[in-house]
C-alpha cells in the first residue's frame, strides 16, 4: 500500500507515523507532502523523533525502525502522490487551500 499524507503541520506526521509503522515491514510506504521545506523537515524531524523514542524504549525493534526511515518519502511535489492507493489531507485550517487539493 501507498499511503500519502498532504501537510507536515500539527497532525499530518502523527498521521504519516501511524500509517508507516503499519505499512513499512510489508514494503508500503508514505509520501509526507508539504508546500513549504521548512514544515516538511520539521515534519520528518518530528517523525525520527517518535522512531529515536521507539527504539529507546525498546517499542521498536531496529529492522522496523530502519524500514520507517527507509519507506518515508518527504516531498514538495504534489504529483509524487499520483499513484497513491490512499490520501489523507491533513493542511492547513483554510477552506480555499483545503478546495485546491
Amino acid at each position: 500500500m501507498i499511503v500519502g499524507v498532504i501537510g507536515s503541520g500539527s497532525i499530518g506526521p502523527d498521521l504519516a507515523y501511524g500509517f508507516i509503522s503499519s505499512i513499512a515491514k510489508e514494503g508500503g510506504k508514505v509520501y509526507l507532502h508539504d508546500i513549504q521545506q521548512e514544515a516538511l523537515d520539521a515534519g520528518v524531524q518530528r517523525i525520527k523523533g517518535y522512531v529515536k523514542k521507539g527504539l529507546s524504549r525498546g517499542k521498536l525493534h531496529p529492522k522496523a525502525a530502519a524500514a520507517i526511515e527507509d519507506k518515508l518519502i518527504a516531498t514538495l511535489d504534489l504529483s509524487d502522490l499520483a499513484d497513491c492507493d490512499y490520501v489523507l489531507e491533513a493542511a492547513t485550517e483554510d477552506l480555499e487551500i483545503k478546495k485546491k487539493i
